[in-house]
């Protein structure tokens, strides 16, 4: 998700998400108290908090490739992968149910050996087809630097 979403995100988002859990603490409750805009208040930084952690991803997400593997950085963890264990790089679409236009993006997914699911690098995510290719490119390229022949 590119910066620019991550921050419509987290300015739009956290006030309707407040006032559905203002709203259903209503009705599970049923009445309104001296609180509520400490309540009201509380939910939406609550909303707002959890809207950072995409945007926090979105801004610290990085792919870094060497001779010797590849490394995926996002804001939980940090993923390495050596080269002997990359299967296939290849160009994925998905549909970004958070893009507020052309909900169709491309990416990179990488396959490792051992992995139940293909390892996909968050930090590609584009809205265009041939970057995604050109990243595609890039990280055979690297792999062809470091002697490993991809199917």
């Amino acid at each position: 998700m590119p910066l620019i979403y991550a921050f419509v995100w987290c300015w739009i988002c956290p006030l309707p998400g407040a006032a559905l859990i203002y709203g259903v603490s209503v009705v599970v409750v049923r009445r309104e108290t001296e609180q509520t805009g400490t309540v009201m208040g509380a939910a939406v930084l609550v909303v707002w908090l959890l809207c950072l952690l995409p945007a926090g991803r979105c801004v610290v997400a990085r792919v870094v490739a060497d001779t010797d593997g590849m490394t995926v950085h996002n804001a939980l963890r940090t993923v390495r992968v050596a080269w002997p264990d990359v299967e296939d790089i290849d160009v994925i679409s998905a549909f970004n149910t958070q893009a507020l236009l052309n909900g169709l993006w491309y990416g990179v997914q990488v396959r490792v050996q051992g992995r139940r699911r293909p390892l996909r690098m968050l930090a590609s995510w584009v809205r265009r087809e041939e970057h995604a290719q050109a990243a595609v490119q890039r990280l055979r390229a690297v792999a062809a630097d470091a002697n490993h022949p991809l199917s």
